[in-house]
């Protein structure tokens, strides 16, 4: 009872190593951490800056260029070893040509399924049913009379058949 009370209560958070977490030193690398990790998945967060800024508790005194070189560089260089292909893009808005957007990208990892959890597989597909249904001994003994009848029916008619021609035979060449 109690290991699927703990199976219940991970499926809504996101895991990680304790090893990957521990080498980290910047604040900011490990609060993006978890939050990368959140989209391990999908390999792309896309995020605003004012969220970022509250995400990872920057100051509000801190520049574009402040948040470049105290921010996103440590994050690159502590996070490119867990995450491959780390990169971030500065999206900028039309307005001003201010910084509004910031993306990370990242090589996504495939999910691994395991025995305990469900596959998601076969959802929306029809699944296929077996009749079940059984004909009943009356029927099957019904056909089985109508088909023998029907044979026959199709041996006298060959042999009608065959007499009406010699028939015909006889009566021609007189």
């Amino acid at each position: 009872m109690q290991q699927n009370l703990l199976n219940s209560i991970t499926a809504d958070f996101t895991k990680f190593e304790l090893k990957e977490m521990t080498h980290l030193k910047s604040t900011y690398a490990k609060n993006m951490f978890r939050l990368l990790k959140q989209y391990k998945h999908t390999g792309y967060v896309k995020i605003n800056i004012a969220d970022f800024k509250n995400r990872l508790d920057i100051p509000k005194t801190y520049q574009m260029n402040d948040i470049t070189k105290r921010v996103l560089k440590p994050i690159i260089n502590e996070l490119s070893s867990i995450f491959n292909n780390l990169h971030i893009n500065k999206i900028k808005a039309k307005k001003g040509r201010k910084i509004e957007w910031l993306e990370f990208t990242f090589d996504a990892e495939k999910r691994i399924h395991n025995k305990r959890q469900p596959q998601m597989t076969n959802i929306g597909k029809s699944r296929q049913y077996t009749n079940r249904e059984k004909t009943p001994k009356w029927l099957d003994e019904k056909i089985y009379k109508q088909s023998q009848e029907i044979h026959n029916e199709d041996a006298k008619l060959k042999q009608d058949r065959e007499a009406f021609q010699r028939q015909l035979e006889e009566k021609w060449e007189e």
